[in-house]
């Protein structure tokens, strides 16, 4: 038997159903990451409800659950709290997407995480907030990490400074394999780990050495998580950046 449970929920993505109707996936603060069918969502006067699933939308939901079942239903959805920015800049529009991926493909559990659910939520509330999102994506990856299991070893030293990404750790010289980055992107990477996502705008990376950083986060998570693989935002967030 489902029972109506009241959960607040990040929206990450949609796949059609069928002509009129979704299937949503949402990360939960009660029951992790789930999949909800929305009856009706492409309809024209559902536009709210559909607008409702954008990437990480904030919602407050009343959703049917019943344990052992991979898709439910919800009964009520609505904007909590509204966002004011993200939908409308398209920076962060691109942000959003690519959270929403890396997301999707990194939680996998489908049971409470209130410490990983907190962290996304009151992040999401900061990119709204934040007038430049230039950093802000790397910041939230590197930081995502530590709740993943796989946060980098804070051991740069002027004698260690080749970060192995295989290892995840600051290295005297560069490791045997390829997995590595140079001292000057490893200084950088480790000036990322050490500043509060808070505080992200008071980093200063040029746009080539944010491609950088990106590039070698997307690669430190395809080491640590099994079936991780390209993240197709990636591009687009470097298209509008350029």
């Amino acid at each position: 038997m489902s029972f109506v449970h009241t959960t607040r929920g990040i929206a990450l993505r949609t796949t059609d159903y069928s002509e009129t109707s979704v299937i949503a996936k949402i990360y939960t603060e009660k029951f992790g990451m789930q999949s909800y069918l929305v009856n009706g969502a492409k309809r024209k006067k559902s536009s709210a409800k559909f607008a409702a699933l954008q990437p990480l939308t904030l919602l407050s939901m009343q959703v049917y659950y019943k344990p052992g079942k991979s898709l439910h239903r919800i009964s009520e959805l609505r904007r909590e709290p509204a966002l004011q920015t993200v939908a409308f800049d398209i920076n962060k529009t691109s942000v959003a997407f690519l959270f929403s991926e890396v997301l999707v493909k990194s939680v996998q559990e489908n049971e409470a995480n209130k410490k990983l659910f907190n962290f996304i939520f009151n992040a999401v509330l900061l990119l709204d907030e934040q007038k430049e999102a230039d950093n802000f994506h790397l910041s939230f990856l590197i930081h995502l990490t530590g709740h993943l299991g796989f946060f980098p070893r804070e051991n740069f030293s002027a004698e260690k400074k080749y970060f192995n990404l295989k290892d995840g750790e600051f290295e005297v010289r560069p490791p045997s394999h390829p997995h590595w980055i140079d001292v000057g992107l490893s200084e950088l990477f480790f000036l990322l780990m050490k500043t509060p996502l808070e505080q992200n705008a008071e980093l200063k990376f040029s746009p080539a050495q944010r491609k950088e950083l990106l590039s070698a986060l997307m690669f430190y998570y395809r080491l640590h998580l099994e079936g991780f693989k390209g993240i197709r935002a990636q591009k687009v967030l470097e298209e509008v950046w350029g």
